[in-house]
């Protein structure tokens, strides 16, 4: 009975909160009374989020994820870049392949850059090259310095031109990130320079401004981007590529001048655009092509369209003759004529209604195709930036060699 009584009496002088018996209850003006109704009542997700980023273990769980995750990205990034690497093949050189031996190196090969160069680069592939393309990957496009060069790059591919086979092939190159499928052109030689125009354009897609050069290569020229970069920024540090148009690559001579005539639609791979005779002007040779930014959006801001339907293995003459109608089809001094019988004067629109005077920039030195191939060929040096006509097995064992491999970054 007397603890029944102690129960009511308890009861009586702390009355039941919502039947919490013998719980404190604050009055109105306790300073405690806010704290309690706040966790008692209002434990919203934004204040549950808050007590979370206040608890002791809250900053040390976070630095610890942070390491975690920089650690994971570090491993995928570099670590299986440097391991996805196939050994170097033995490969059986040419005679005088290279010629390092004996030779200075030049001092600016080691002369530091204040920016690295930025550059948009098209390469021009086969629909069925994917073992070139990882070669590519794997030895000329893995591991460029970033100081040295800000590189972005596509391949190329038009569609093949058997249906069943590209029904097959087209899901396979689609798993490939870095390769443009220009569905609209059969991928045969006759249309190289469709593809090339189309790596052209891909280069301008951003503003002039952005970049400093436009590359275009073809699936066998290895390209040793540090030596371009130190070429580009100390050789001809006197061009200006977002503001002036320079061409730069090994230099033959023509006077052809092409014509857009070819609708974009047509199908007949034997069609080429019209064209005239004039002035002789420099072009590039095969062994690649590097356009100012300028010139490139020059180019590509005509319309209609410069000609780009020109038949392999004209796509080389077709670059050169882009820079000579700039500066020649606005001269009214200039003389042009049709190239069949009879031949009779001819006076071509203008891009532009002013001459547009490129730099042309022959690269004697560090162009040349692989030695005993190709006119250009001679062997390779500390100063050879773009050697054309060279294997796969070649590419690999080259990058490895230890003359070159601190070009490239490991990890």
């Amino acid at each position: 009975m007397r603890r029944r009584f102690n129960n009511l009496l308890y009861s009586s002088m702390y009355p039941s909160l919502d039947g919490r018996a013998g719980q404190y209850i604050p009055l109105s003006h306790d300073l405690e009374h806010d704290e309690l109704e706040q966790q008692q009542h209002y434990h919203t997700p934004r204040s549950r989020l808050r007590r979370i980023t206040k608890a002791r273990w809250f900053r040390p769980a976070v630095f610890t994820f942070i390491v975690i995750f920089l650690i994971t990205l570090f491993w995928h990034t570099g670590w299986k870049k440097r391991l996805r690497r196939r050994p170097a093949p033995e490969v059986d050189w040419v005679e005088d392949a290279f010629e390092f031996e004996g030779h200075t190196k030049p001092h600016y090969l080691d002369a530091p850059m204040d920016r690295p160069v930025v550059i948009r680069l098209s390469i021009m592939s086969r629909v069925d090259e994917f073992e070139t393309r990882r070669t590519l990957r794997e030895t000329m496009l893995d591991g460029i310095k970033p100081s040295e060069v800000k590189l972005d790059y596509k391949f190329f591919v038009g569609r093949a031109e058997d249906e069943e086979v590209w029904k097959e092939l087209r899901p396979r190159i689609l798993k490939e990130s870095d390769v443009v499928i220009l569905d609209h052109i059969v991928d045969i030689k006759p249309r190289l320079s469709e593809k090339r125009f189309e790596g052209v354009k891909w280069a301008a897609s951003v503003p002039h401004d952005q970049y400093d050069y436009a590359m275009t290569l073809d699936s066998d020229t290895f390209c040793r981007f540090h030596v371009l970069a130190k070429r580009l920024r100390h050789v001809y540090s006197d061009v200006n590529p977002r503001k002036k148009p320079a061409l730069l690559g090994r230099m033959l001579q023509h006077r052809v001048y092409f014509l857009n005539t070819v609708p974009d639609d047509d199908e007949d791979p034997t069609r080429q655009d019209e064209h005239l005779a004039g002035p002789w002007y420099d072009y590039p040779g095969g062994i690649g092509y590097v356009l100012s930014s300028n010139l490139t959006a020059t180019i590509i801001n005509v319309e209609p369209p410069v000609a780009h339907h020109v038949l392999y293995p004209g796509d080389d003459v077709m670059i050169g003759s882009w820079v000579g109608c700039l500066r020649h089809f606005p001269d009214p001094n200039v003389q042009f004529e049709t190239t069949i019988e009879p031949f009779e004067p001819a006076y071509p629109k203008p891009y532009y209604p002013y001459s547009i005077d490129t730099r042309i920039i022959n690269e004697v030195v560090a162009w040349h195709d692989f030695k005993g191939r190709g006119g250009h060929n001679k062997s390779i040096g500390w100063e050879s930036a773009c050697i054309h006509k060279i294997n796969l097995d070649e590419m690999r064992a080259f990058r490895e060699m230890k003359e070159v491999r601190d070009e490239w970054d490991d990890v």
